[in-house]
């Protein structure tokens, strides 16, 4: 298998454009290494804790993003957040795995990567697009 960093990196597409949330998904890459790094060590704690850190940054994240939403009167709110409420999901599906001892690379490179990097290339650059035309007005 490719070292797990060539397979969740951070690329130039996924740059929505503003700051704090392009840093802040710059974080959960991080994390997600972190997470299949620590799978691949098989350190169950650090599997446990980084779980622990993924979901308390995650909720950082969308509170951030929804009072951007909230602040600018964004019309997609709610799909928005519900597509948050659809990754929280995935973070539980990890931990359940985590706790039987059944977690693999493969979880976190296909679902959470997959999941992730498509909600910012899809709902988050919309979200982005729509916030550079408020702020610039």
């Amino acid at each position: 298998m490719k070292n797990i960093k060539d397979l969740i990196r951070w690329t130039p597409d996924l740059s929505v454009g503003i700051g704090d949330i392009d840093t802040q998904h710059r974080e959960f890459i991080s994390i997600l290494q972190k997470l299949a790094e620590n799978i691949g060590k098989n350190e169950n704690q650090r599997i446990e804790d980084t779980i622990d850190f993924l979901e308390k940054y995650a909720e950082v994240h969308f509170n951030l993003e929804q009072m951007y939403m909230t602040v600018f009167s964004y019309p997609d709110s709610i799909e928005h957040i519900n597509a948050h409420k659809e990754f929280k999901k995935e973070i539980t599906n990890l931990r359940k795995k985590a706790d039987k001892k059944q977690l693999k690379i493969e979880d976190v490179n296909k679902k959470l990567k997959s999941y992730f990097f498509g909600h910012i290339k899809t709902i988050d650059m919309e979200l982005a697009s729509f916030l550079i035309k408020k702020i610039k007005i």
